[in-house]
Order: structure tokens, then C-alpha cells, then sequence
């Protein structure tokens, strides 16, 4: 297959790919320890001080893993991330084993190169210093993948039980996961030589593991009257109010999409899987590749039409095959002097992108107006700590607090970043969102009798939905200003309550 065509990648060249792969994994070391925790990770490390079977949000295999990550450290933005980010590296090492196995022939140099592209990508490099449901979910799709591929070229039966593994641990991080399995399906209904595992038990063996290690979750929505499904399914399918016409949501789709894979890359990876040719799509590990790919992608365009806008990561792990698909089609075909120029000024563009992003999450430094900048979500948040224990101080009387919201994520990192600068433990919910704090177990109901600082982005709506819980009602002065780069950034200040004598409603 790809044998027959020598990789325009020498040795030299192959050693550069090596010590780029291993300045992008030190870089992001380097940033999950400096960059403060984003909105959504400080909601997941609430998570992780309260670890449970599952969540309204998600399933819980971040929370497990921060939870660890923070037990065997602290909770410093570095014990936060590290697990994650070593999931998901060693998720990439089987992409690469992936990629070795099911292109035995091609030189090694051909791996290194995925795994580079991979790199160069924004998804990748993003989930594996930013946690989300996202970074064990891409990991846990590698390790499927990778099981998937012994099937394809080996037909061994014991990878199904590793498969059912992966898929289950999959399921654990996101609900996402689940359409690797029509995509598996479809794959054996495609290659003519592996219809066969329809009849053997390796399969269902593996399936039954998936489900026993998915049953947490299950466990936790049955408990919990099915709460997350009907959340997920309302968030992915049902249609908003404000909902756009079709051919702007699919602009939109496929502008989300070419971002986080990388504009160039994006187009170089819808044409070179356009452009296979009637032999490869013969071949059972297109076939496979393919079907890992396309079917996630195409799902995700039609809900997108159907329901709500789909979030541009949610069709992030097919382009972990899609990726290598595009690759290989590249590499089995003869490039022309043409084609290897454009595929050069490619990876130099798509380079020059990722150093960039990477250089700017340290140093902002990009001229990006500050209200439009990303990071604006990442910085502020420490000084917002130190102001709500300037609150705390001012009531010495007062020896324990807790924290409400309007917002989980400001609520979170509101707790976060004052946690450490007080002794006794801090907990906080939103009272009119009390299926988002299932994992307190009726906590909040210790709290009568209590002080409470409410950190509110809607200053407005305070009285109407916080008042009615206290005997007395405090704004704090003055308001916190969520600073970046010397601007505010109005949409995250927060205005600071005292409420006192709290009575569950």
C-alpha cells in the first residue's frame, strides 16, 4: 500500500518531526501549570472535590481524573491538569502504534509524520492543556481505535475485549462515544472479510464489557430519573428559539470545523478523502479509517440542521482517523513535485499557527482586541479570590461560608480561587439550579442558618433569585472588575453579595 511510494521525509527531516513533537508535549507542560483555570475547568474541579458516579453534565471520568491528579498533588492549576494531559499522550502513542499497524509497510517516518499533524491540529494540542470531557474522550477514541485496528488486520478476537474496554471508558468521558459503535457496525457491513464477527461471541463479549463499565453512569441516571439523557438530547437536538436558517448553520458547522482542525489542514483533509480512489475504498483499512471518520462528522452536520448549533469540538475525535485517512491517501498515491510544494507550505502554515497559539496562551501577545481574545476567559479569576476574602475578613465572626451563583462556571471559579486562601472547606451551588449540584447530596440543606457570598453576572436578577433565601441582602462595593490586558471585560464582572442567615426554600 504505501510501500510502494518512498516518504519524501529523510532522516533528518523525520529527527526534526521528533524534537517538534517533544517541544509541543514540554510547551504544554508549560502551560498547564502557568494558565490559570478556564470557566469550564474550574466547574470540572468542583466535580472532582465531590466525586460521584456521574454528573448532569457529563459523565465522570474527568472528574476521576482531577480527583487523582489533586490527591496525589494539590490543587494548583498543574495537579488539575497533569492527569488528563497524560491520558491523552498516551493516547497519542496509540495513534501511533494505530498507524504502525495498519500500515506495517510504510516507513516509520510515516508515523512520526501523523503524529506531527496531529500536533499541529488545534483540537489536539487544546484538550490536552485545557480539560474538558473532551481530553479522556479523545484518548479512550485513540485507544478504541487502536483495538479496532488488530481486528481489521489481524482478526484478533481478544482486541474486541480491549475494544469494549475503550468504548466503555469512552462512554465514561462523554456521550459522544457512543458513535464509534454504528460507525464500527457500519465498517463490518462494508469489508466483506470481517462480516463474519457478526456470528462469533468476541463481539458481544466485548460489548457486554463496554456496558459493565459504562454502568456507573447508568446507575446514576436511573437514580436520578434519566436527568443527563434528557439534558443531552435537549442540548443536541432540540432547536432554540433563535435558531438560524439551514445554510447558515452549515456555514457555521463548517467554519467550526476548519478551525480546530486547522483551516489549511481542514481543506487538505476533506480533499485528499474526496479524492480516493474506487481501488482504496476496497481495501479494508480505508474502509475502516473511513468509517471512523466521515459518519461522526456527517452526524453531527445533520443535528446541527436538526436542533441546536453543534459546538465545533463535538466532532473532534474523527479526525484522529480522518487525519491519518488523509495521510495515507496522500502518501499510497504518487505526489507530484505540485502536490509535495503545497503539502510543504501546509504544514509550514499550520506550524507557524500552532507555535503562535501555543506562544500567545503564555505571553498574549497576539493583536487581538482584549473583549475578543479566548484567554479573556482564562485570566482575572485569582484576583476575584483575594477579593471575596477581603469580604470574609471583614465578618471575623463569621467562621464558616459558603458560595452562590448565577453562573456555574464564575460560581466554581469563584470557589476555586479563594479556596486557597481560606482554612475551612468551601462549597457553593445555584439554588435554582439544583439538578447541576446532584453531586452535593442534599448538602445545601446544612447550610441553613449560614453567610453566604453571592457572586452574581446578572446583577439584576440577584434580588429575584436570591433574596427570598436570606433575612438580609449586602451588595459589596465596590463591584469586581474582571481585568485583561488592562481592559475590562464587562461581561465577567461580578457583583458581590452578603447574604445572611440563609433558609432553604
Amino acid at each position: 500500500m504505501l510501500s510502494k511510494v518512498s516518504t519524501p521525509c529523510n532522516d533528518q527531516i523525520t529527527n526534526c518531526i521528533k524534537i517538534s513533537i517533544l517541544i509541543f508535549f514540554c510547551l504544554s507542560l508549560v502551560n498547564i501549570a502557568l494558565l490559570p483555570l478556564g470557566l469550564d475547568e474550574a466547574y470540572y474541579w468542583y466535580w472532582a472535590k465531590h466525586p460521584d458516579l456521574s454528573y448532569f453534565d457529563h459523565p465522570p471520568l474527568l472528574a476521576w481524573i482531577i480527583w487523582l491528579g489533586t490527591n496525589l498533588g494539590n490543587d494548583h492549576e498543574f495537579f488539575v491538569r497533569i492527569g488528563g494531559f497524560i491520558f491523552l499522550w498516551v493516547g497519542l502513542g496509540f495513534s501511533f502504534a494505530t498507524s504502525r499497524l495498519l500500515f506495517p509497510r510504510a516507513p516509520k517516518a510515516f508515523s512520526w509524520e501523523y503524529l506531527f499533524v496531529l500536533n499541529l491540529t488545534i483540537i489536539v494540542p487544546g484538550v490536552s492543556i485545557i480539560q474538558t470531557p473532551d481530553t479522556p474522550l479523545l484518548a479512550c477514541w485513540m485507544l478504541a481505535l487502536y483495538f479496532g485496528a488488530s481486528v481489521v488486520m489481524h482478526q484478533q478476537k481478544y482486541a474486541w475485549y480491549g475494544l469494549g474496554l475503550a468504548i466503555g471508558l469512552g462512554l465514561l468521558s462523554k456521550y459522544t462515544m457512543v458513535l464509534f459503535v454504528p460507525s464500527l457496525l457500519l465498517f463490518l457491513i462494508l469489508s466483506p472479510k470481517h462480516r463474519f464477527w457478526f456470528g462469533r461471541k468476541e463481539p458481544w463479549i466485548g460489548a457486554m464489557l463496554a456496558l459493565i463499565v459504562w454502568l456507573p453512569v447508568l446507575i446514576w441516571n436511573i437514580q436520578h430519573d434519566w436527568v443527563s439523557f434528557h439534558f443531552q438530547l435537549q442540548h443536541g437536538l432540540v432547536a432554540s428559539s433563535n435558531s438560524s436558517d439551514w445554510l447558515e448553520k452549515l456555514g457555521l458547522y463548517i467554519a467550526g470545523q476548519a478551525i480546530i482542525v486547522s483551516p489549511l489542514l481542514g481543506l487538505s483533509f476533506v480533499g485528499s478523502s474526496l479524492a480516493a480512489s474506487k481501488e482504496d475504498m476496497q481495501n479494508p483499512v480505508y474502509i475502516f479509517l473511513f468509517c471512523m471518520t466521515w459518519p461522526t462528522i456527517i452526524f453531527f452536520a445533520w443535528s446541527s440542521l436538526q436542533g441546536n448549533q453543534a459546538e465545533p469540538n463535538w466532532p473532534a475525535p474523527a479526525y484522529i482517523a480522518g487525519i491519518l485517512l488523509s495521510w495515507a491517501l496522500l502518501r499510497h498515491h504518487k505526489l507530484t513535485t505540485v502536490k509535495y510544494k503545497v503539502i510543504q507550505f501546509v504544514i509550514a502554515v499550520s506550524l507557524v499557527i500552532n507555535i503562535t497559539l501555543r506562544s500567545h496562551l503564555l505571553i498574549p501577545w497576539l493583536p487581538i482586541p482584549p473583549k475578543h481574545d479566548r484567554l479573556r476567559e482564562f485570566a482575572g479569576w485569582p484576583a476575584l479570590g483575594q477579593q471575596i476574602k477581603k469580604i470574609i475578613d471583614t465578618y471575623p465572626q463569621t467562621k464558616e461560608w459558603f458560595i452562590l451563583g448565577d453562573r456555574g462556571t464564575t460560581l466554581a471559579e469563584a470557589l476555586y480561587y479563594t479556596q486557597r486562601h481560606v482554612k475551612f472547606p468551601l462549597l457553593g451551588f445555584d439554588p435554582q439550579r439544583p439538578e447541576r449540584y446532584l453531586f452535593l447530596h442534599n448538602v445545601p440543606q446544612h447550610f441553613t442558618g449560614k453567610n453566604a457570598i453571592i457572586v452574581a453576572r446578572q446583577p439584576t436578577l440577584v434580588t429575584k433569585r436570591f433574596a427570598k433565601f436570606f433575612t438580609k441582602l449586602t451588595m459589596i462595593a465596590p463591584r469586581y472588575q474582571h481585568r485583561y490586558r488592562n481592559v475590562t471585560i464587562e461581561r465577567f464582572n461580578i457583583s458581590l453579595y452578603v447574604g445572611e442567615n440563609f433558609q432553604p426554600r
